[in-house]
């Protein structure tokens, strides 16, 4: 009898320590669950706030391209004023004329379809505002947080991924190509050396403000991720963009209408060593009459003997040799 009720007591006590992993794998299994569904959660916020910025990032894009399309069609609408007023003076109508009145259909079919897209533009930018508003305004899903001392990740998160897509889209320097190639372009259909000036300059200029935008952008990015706090963020400065006078000019010569001396005329602040406006000490050459920074003059004058802007020595040779040789 007695050995029977040791038997039977093993046995309860087994079948007790099953059930006992039985019910802690249970509560791992429920853990594991809550935790999957908080994950899950966070997922579905991260995408719709990524989908948010995608669609963002889109319309502005489409805002440039209108820009861009807006410039190209008031330059077609110059040069279609220009062809009218040819074609209401009283001249004969030879093969010259047949050729221009061509060119002015030509014209007028290119400001249709710049027409038609800029209304397709207008009209699909409408419908991203649309869905956009509709995004922000969608009650959103509580956070789940994933520590007693989180604050506000979600925001910090957002600009952080915000600034990310502004670095990686400047990563392959792809605008800076561009212009580039915009300033060959225009040294290329002129002979002019004020134009291959200002081609130079506002390529430099250009330069220097992408870099200094690209600075501030991974300076934010930086601050974001020491502080976690979206308020250290600074403005980012004006987008890099050619000069209004450089447009004009560039359209100009390539549709080869003529041009006065004023509006090539080199100004003293236009600076081809570096991209700083013109505003500190200076030297300039008695011949050329050309101002230069004495910071970068100094620099310049180490290497070669030449004014930087004329090449005519400013240097006694026998007494500062040419280190560039």
């Amino acid at each position: 009898m007695c050995n029977e009720a040791k038997k039977e007591l093993k046995m309860t006590q087994n079948r007790l320590e099953k059930y006992e992993k039985k019910a802690k794998r249970t509560e791992e299994v429920e853990i594991q669950m809550r935790e999957m569904e908080a994950e899950m959660k966070k997922m579905k916020k991260e995408l719709k706030e990524r989908e948010l910025e995608i669609k963002k990032e889109k319309c502005e894009n489409q805002y440039r391209k209108i820009s861009i399309l807006k410039l190209e069609a008031k330059n077609a609408k110059m040069q279609l004023a220009e062809k009218k007023l040819s074609f209401n003076q009283p001249t004969r109508f030879t093969r010259k004329d047949h050729k221009s009145f061509g060119s002015t259909e030509e014209l007028r079919a290119a400001l249709t379809i710049m027409s038609n897209e800029m209304e397709s533009i207008q009209r699909d930018n409408r419908s991203l505002r649309e869905q956009i508003a509709s995004i922000s305004e969608a009650p959103r899903t509580p956070p789940v947080p994933e520590s007693p001392s989180e604050g506000q990740p979600n925001h910090n998160r957002f600009a952080l991924f915000r600034f990310q897509r502004i670095k990686d889209s400047l990563y392959h320097k792809k605008q800076l190509k561009q212009a580039k190639d915009m300033a060959e372009k225009l040294k290329s259909s002129s002979n002019l050396v004020e134009i291959h000036q200002i081609a130079d300059y506002e390529y430099y200029q250009f330069e220097g403000r992408l870099l200094k935008y690209t600075k501030e952008v991974e300076l934010n990015i930086q601050r974001i991720k020491e502080t976690c706090d979206v308020s250290m963020v600074t403005p980012l400065p004006d987008i890099p963009e050619f000069s209004k006078r450089f447009v004009n000019l560039y359209w100009r010569i390539i549709n080869n209408q003529s041009i006065t001396s004023s509006e090539i005329e080199v100004s003293d602040s236009e600076f081809f060593i570096c991209y700083v406006e013109m505003t500190s000490e200076a030297l300039s050459c008695q011949e050329f009459k050309k101002v230069t920074y004495f910071e970068c003059a100094s620099k310049w004058l180490k290497i070669h003997r030449s004014c930087p802007h004329c090449r005519r020595e400013m240097l006694n040779p026998e007494e500062f040799p040419n280190l560039s040789q």
